[in-house]
């Protein structure tokens, strides 16, 4: 919330010091299908939470579908407001050179090279310092599922429980992912270190080869979000229509079959241009400090 503040008040002055080159030099449409196919897969993903819905309606108090509604519906809805608020803003502060990461058009060292005012405040260097502590604490969270699905996937005799607590994480409200082996021997110990470096060292060669964010954005985007939010839920809507009143109609088979269509359409489509993005020679690297 602090990255996203800081960009719309830095974004406020600069527009103030030269409305011009900032609002003036927005354009909200083009021809160009490249961009928009990208743009596409990366507010695909952005909304791809999907794969937390089972825990997180897990954990409610009430477990009605009306209550996850109104969950999922506020938690959107906040997403959708910051998103907003942090891509209009950033873009209408940098309309001719914006990033995709938002952080690589501020120059920290010397805040004037990058904004149109005299002396713009120091309000990005935090948000540096704050974007890092965001992730160094969202990464563990990211690494246990993958080390979870692998282990279960490939040593499932290791996660199986008890008999006597096979129904235990269910009566505590918890989940499966809650349930754990016994006791970890030698082999499992250093099978969850191995695991736990090999996803880190995997990460970090990707970030390293692709620098861009925006880059593996589009590709999570294009391939696993419209899986996942568009082409699986088609699929499942198609095979309950005998359970779906609404599906058995005209209008409900053509709705399901649209929306299996469009998610393969743009996951294809911008998993396409961002491969070939991949492939295109660049002639330098952007820097904030010396642009």
């Amino acid at each position: 919330m602090y990255l996203v503040l800081a960009v719309a008040v830095h974004c406020y002055i600069d527009v103030g010091a030269d409305a011009d080159a900032t609002v003036g030099s927005m354009g909200l449409v083009g021809p160009a299908m490249a961009p928009a196919s990208s743009a596409s897969a990366v507010i695909m993903f952005a909304f791809t939470c999907q794969v937390n819905i089972p825990s997180l309606y897990d954990e409610l108090q009430i477990r009605t579908p009306e209550t996850m509604r109104a969950v999922s519906l506020r938690a959107c809805l906040v997403c959708t407001c910051t998103y907003v608020l942090i891509g209009l803003t950033g873009y209408a502060n940098f309309p001719d050179d914006v990033q995709g990461n938002i952080l690589n058009n501020y120059c920290v060292l010397d805040p004037t090279k990058s904004s149109y005012a005299d002396h713009p405040p120091r309000i990005m260097l935090p948000a540096f310092g704050a974007i890092t502590l965001t992730v160094l604490m969202a990464y563990p969270i990211n690494v246990y599922p993958t080390r979870y699905a692998i282990e279960v996937m490939c040593y499932p005799k290791a996660w199986q429980l008890p008999p006597s607590d096979a129904h235990a994480p269910a009566d505590l409200g918890g989940t499966a992912a809650d349930s754990k082996p016994a006791k970890m021997g030698g082999w499992a110990k250093v099978r969850h270190v191995v695991l736990t470096l090999a996803i880190a060292s995997v990460s970090l060669v990707t970030a390293l080869v692709l620098p861009n964010i925006n880059t593996v954005f589009a590709l999570m985007g294009g391939t696993c979000s419209a899986y996942v939010c568009y082409i699986i839920p088609s699929a499942v809507a198609w095979q309950l229509s005998e359970r779906v009143p609404q599906n058995r109609t005209f209008v409900g088979r053509c709705a399901v079959v649209s929306l299996g269509i469009f998610g393969a359409s743009v996951g294809i489509l911008s998993t396409t241009t961002t491969i070939i993005d991949l492939f295109q020679p660049t002639n330098s690297t952007f820097d904030a400090c010396s642009h």
